[in-house]
Parts: C-alpha cells; sequence; structure tokens
C-alpha cells in the first residue's frame, strides 16, 4: 500500500482561455477548474469532492488518517506551483516533498528571486518599470511573475460554477465530461481543513449514499493590521439547491475516471522547467540572467539570441511589457488562472504576511507551511512508524 503520509502533507511544501496551463498530464480525463474569485456566500463555487485510488489495491484511499486535527488522507495534494502571466499564461508542477531535490534550487524559483535582488540592489533598475515582480507599486497591476506558492488541489464534480451556469446535473458525471481539479490558495487549502474538521459527521469524498458539497466564496478576514480577502467554506450535505450531490447510475462511471495523484499531475523536470518558463512572457534578458549561471545548458539558443539582441539595443524585449491589470477570470473558461483581486479602497491580502505583501527577501519555500501543521503531521508521522515497528 502507498505510504499516505508521504502525499498528504508530511513535507508537501511544495487562463484565461487559450491559456497554457501544465498542472495536469495529457490524455486523462480531467481538467483544471479554479473557484471563481467572484464568488459570494450567496452565489458561491460548489464542488463534490471525489477521492483518488491507492495504485497498488485499486481502493479509493481513506477520507482521515486519524483523529488528529487536518490528518486527512491524500485525496488532497499539496505542491509548490509556478504562476507567470503575460499573454502567454503558463502554470506548471515546481514540485513537492518526493522530488530529489530542493525546491529552493528549482529554476522558478531560483529566477523569481534573481530577479527581485538585481531591482531591489540597483543593479537592475530599468526591470522596475516592468512589472516583473509584484514589489511596493500596488497600482502596477498584475505582474508577469507571480510568487511561487503551495497550492492544494482536488478532484471534484461541479455542482455550481460560473463557468457551468446551466447545469441541471453535477459536471463530470458523464463518460465524457472530465473530472475538475479544484486549485486552492495555501490559505483556502488549510481553511479547508479546518472546515472538515468541524463537521466530523460528513464525509466529503464517499462515493455511496447522498453525497455533501463544498461551497467556496470570498469573505473579508481581520489580520493582525488590516483585513484581507481570502475563501471561505461552507460544508453541507446533498442535495445543493436542485441539484443532487448523489453518483446514482454514474457510480460506475465516476469511479473508472478515477486515478492517483502520480497519474494526475503533471512532475515537469528541471530541463522541462527551464523550457516553460522560456515559452513564456518573461523576457528573454530577464531569463538569461537569472537562469544562465545555473541552468544555462538547458536554455535553447534562440533565448540567448533574444536576449543577446535586447542587451545590445537591436530588439525591444518583445515580452517586456508591463502585465495587464485584466487577468481576470472569464465566463466559460475552463482551464483559468485566477490571480487575486482586490477593491481600490481596502489595503487587502490573499494572506497576511505572504505572497501578497510586497517582496523584500527572497522567497523561501520551507516557509510556506504553517510550524503547527508541520508538528502535527510530524507527530502524525511518528505514531506511523512506532505503529509499523509493532506489527
Amino acid at each position: 500500500m502507498v505510504d499516505y503520509r508521504k502525499y498528504s502533507g508530511v513535507r508537501d511544501i511544495v487562463p484565461q482561455e487559450g491559456a497554457k496551463s501544465n498542472l495536469l498530464k495529457e490524455g486523462i480525463p480531467y481538467q483544471v477548474l479554479w473557484p471563481d474569485q467572484n464568488a459570494t456566500a450567496e452565489a458561491p463555487s460548489v464542488f463534490r469532492l471525489l477521492p483518488v485510488v491507492d495504485p497498488e489495491t485499486g481502493q479509493c484511499v481513506p477520507y482521515r488518517l486519524s483523529d488528529m486535527p487536518r490528518d486527512f488522507g491524500p485525496w488532497m495534494y499539496a505542491c509548490m506551483v509556478a504562476s507567470i502571466g503575460g499573454a502567454r499564461r503558463i502554470t506548471f508542477a515546481i514540485g513537492d516533498n518526493l522530488d530529489p531535490y530542493d525546491l529552493n534550487e528549482t529554476p522558478y524559483v531560483v529566477l523569481y528571486n534573481a530577479v527581485l535582488r538585481a531591482i531591489k540592489s540597483g543593479a537592475k533598475p530599468e526591470w522596475a518599470a516592468l512589472n516583473l515582480v509584484r514589489l511596493d507599486n500596488r497600482g502596477a497591476g498584475v505582474p508577469i511573475m507571480l510568487e511561487p506558492s503551495l497550492r492544494f488541489m482536488v478532484p471534484a464534480l461541479v455542482v455550481n460554477h460560473r463557468s457551468h451556469t446551466a447545469i441541471q446535473q453535477m459536471y463530470g458525471l458523464l463518460p465524457d465530461e472530465p473530472i475538475s481539479i479544484v486549485p486552492m490558495t495555501r490559505a483556502a487549502g488549510l481553511r479547508l481543513l479546518d472546515r472538515l474538521d468541524a463537521v466530523r459527521d460528513i464525509n466529503v469524498i464517499e462515493l455511496d449514499g447522498p453525497g455533501a458539497y463544498v461551497a467556496m466564496y470570498q469573505a473579508t478576514f481581520q489580520g493582525t493590521n488590516l483585513e484581507y480577502r481570502s475563501y471561505d467554506m461552507k460544508i453541507g450535505r446533498g442535495p445543493y439547491r436542485h441539484i443532487s450531490t448523489a453518483l446514482g447510475d454514474y457510480a460506475d462511471v465516476v469511479r473508472k475516471k478515477l486515478r492517483w495523484w502520480d497519474d494526475i499531475i503533471a512532475r515537469p523536470s528541471i530541463e522541462e522547467q527551464v523550457k516553460l518558463i522560456c515559452d513564456s512572457d518573461i523576457p528573454a534578458d530577464v531569463i538569461v540572467y537569472g537562469l544562465a549561471p545555473k541552468f544555462g545548458k538547458y536554455i535553447p539558443r534562440i533565448t540567448f539570441e533574444a536576449a543577446e539582441a535586447i542587451e545590445s539595443g537591436r530588439s525591444r524585449p518583445y515580452h517586456a511589457r508591463p502585465a495587464p491589470d485584466v487577468v481576470r477570470q472569464p465566463p466559460a473558461a475552463v482551464d483559468t488562472f485566477n490571480p487575486p483581486q482586490r477593491p481600490a479602497s481596502t489595503p487587502t491580502r490573499e494572506v497576511p504576511g505572504q505572497s501578497d505583501a510586497p517582496a523584500d527577501n527572497d522567497v523561501d519555500l520551507d516557509a510556506e507551511i504553517p510550524p503547527g501543521y508541520i508538528a502535527a503531521l510530524e507527530e502524525a508521522e511518528k505514531r506511523r512508524r512506532q505503529s509499523g515497528a509493532n506489527s
């Protein structure tokens, strides 16, 4: 049996229409569907969560691993994600704790930190106007390079969503309808675990029975020094309004679509990650500056040539333009890139002290998971090992 603890968070630090998402493997019955960032408590994004299957036994993974807080099975997956904006938006998984390399030494994190240092130190003052990364100029719009961040992901059927407004039954039930992988921010993922802990009598991934739903919507929270907006959740038993959350006659259809995470999430190699970055709207000279010292052997010749042309003044940096402040989730988008929005009047952050704060220091992926969460999971891992030793 798979060691579930490796996938349930022990050290998992891990587009608009036409945008390129490399989060999922190709040829599988899954799609990426971000929660609607404009969802409200009255009109939330609603999902019927599903399990994944143990690749060795073929059985669904357990809902909970113990009665300890946040000790859920690996139906929720966590990994670090790179999100690149601009006209050619690209999102891909950087890695998780199963990768044999330091996540802080992966190409996107190395590049992000190099750009941040170059701008703040004054080594590349001309880059400050290009809106490459989020600084303290909050009016500059969404930057091309979003801070690498933890994303929790869950498989689900769609009960209610802005992109599926006319459905009379859950989207994903029919054989030709994909199951949705719903990515969430670090704050939203941890909040979901806490909300599930509060309703111990509801198993939200159970395939039999009437089913349950998770309604996700934007809410305002009070931080230490300011208000911030993030997702909140409501958990309930089905049905949701007029839509049943029971699988009914489609139970076998849904079961046949279920996969294990290794068969769902695309895990690009270091070389592939560099090539994805080179295919993005990050300027060629920026890419070469940040990646050539460590990953130069993976950078295509055309990127080096484009960087040389920019540096010599023979070419304008085609990619180097302020990212438009209209990177928004469109109607009917299936695979949507969903950066945070802010009201113009109230200063807000997605997570206090996290990714939406002005970036004064290098990104340290080891700081992404709260110490209390790590401690609880490490304690659970210790219990598992003791149990194995005694058996």
